[in-house]
């Protein structure tokens, strides 16, 4: 499951033409990175950890993960 989830992220990655792991505050990384998020549960639902989907982009926590598939 976690090697589809870095697929989905190379994916994103190309079509928002940037970084969106690296730590940064911008609204167009916050997007981007709610917009996998979107992608990943929609697709997986609960089968997929807040945790993992944080690790893949770059360690982040959960309640973070939590915070932008809720937006």
């Amino acid at each position: 499951m976690i090697n589809k989830m870095y697929i989905i992220l190379e994916a994103c990655k190309k079509v928002h033409g940037s970084d969106f792991t690296k730590k940064s505050r911008k609204r167009e990384v916050i997007y981007a990175r709610a917009a996998f998020i979107n992608i990943v549960r929609t697709k997986y639902g609960r089968k997929v950890s807040l945790e993992s989907i944080g690790d893949v982009l770059g360690g982040l926590d959960h309640a973070t993960v939590l915070h932008a598939y809720d937006r």
